[in-house]
């Protein structure tokens, strides 16, 4: 009808929450938003949301400016954190929080010169997207799929099929394409940039496959848009831990314990 689905949705919050108190605020930073990143999170903490989740566009193509606003709105996130943390309001910002266990996973491989992961043993590395774990996507005729971002991409989708609901999993074939990733053969799009360079390489597990295909069409490419997201919530990351323990926080001390026990590798 041209109605805006967010007015509508919008007065039913409360009510979702009420019913749903650990639903995930889920956005999409486009680069024609960036300057809006701050806020969005402010609205979604204002609305009573305790995690939110926001990841940038990749397949969107970012000026330097765009990226030099994506940076300072990152900073202020990472300012906004450390206030609600103050305050006591424990609320998750995703993926900026899963960055505080991230820091003694990179320490850790760095001191043991383990490129890349505790999951090398792994099948699929752990890796959702290709099959490797206990989750598929079913299409609309019954077609098992690795991940549901391949699902209606005819040229795609047949590549990433492992199986149907009627005749079952093809284990030869999600064993085929699982065994084609190896997050050490892992790169980046950004030119002029090594992933020797980067903070992140010792622990750099490719991202999420799927979006690496659709926009690169390899799944060990990244979009350099979300290389540059990761440093720089990483370099938030650590400052907010040492802020927050110079300032002994009690909070965030819990906070940081919980999240490096649940550690990505």
């Amino acid at each position: 009808t041209g109605d805006s689905s967010f007015d509508i949705l919008e007065p039913k919050l409360p009510m979702i929450l009420e019913y749903y108190p650990n639903l995930i605020f889920r956005a999409t930073t486009n680069n024609d938003t960036v300057q809006y990143f701050v806020e969005n999170h402010k609205y979604a903490v204002k609305q009573g949301f305790k995690r939110i989740f926001n990841i940038v566009n990749m397949f969107a193509d970012y000026t330097q400016e765009q990226m030099d606003i994506l940076d300072d709105q990152i900073r202020q996130l990472a300012d906004y954190y450390m206030e609600l943390v103050r305050q006591q309001t424990p609320v998750r910002f995703d993926p900026l929080c899963e960055f505080f266990g991230r820091i003694k996973v990179n320490n850790e491989n760095r001191r043991l010169n383990r490129r890349r992961g505790r999951f090398m043993n792994v099948l699929g590395h752990g890796k959702c997207g290709i099959g490797a774990t206990a989750f598929a996507t079913v299409g609309p005729t019954g077609d098992l799929y690795s991940c549901q971002n391949f699902v209606g991409n005819h040229e795609i989708e047949e590549k990433f099929k492992i199986g149907n609901i009627y005749s079952g999993t093809d284990d030869e074939k999600r064993r085929a394409i699982f065994l084609k990733f190896n997050p050490v053969n892992v790169k980046s799009t950004a030119d002029g940039i090594k992933c020797s360079d980067c903070e992140l390489d010792y622990i750099c597990n490719g991202g999420c496959i799927a979006y690496n295909y659709l926009k690169t069409g390899d799944i060990h490419i990244m979009p350099s848009i979300i290389c540059h997201y990761y440093r720089c919530l990483y370099r938030e990351a650590i400052r907010i831990m040492n802020v927050m323990a110079d300032e002994r926080n009690e909070l965030f001390r819990n906070i940081f314990k919980n999240e490096v026990d649940g550690s990505w590798g």
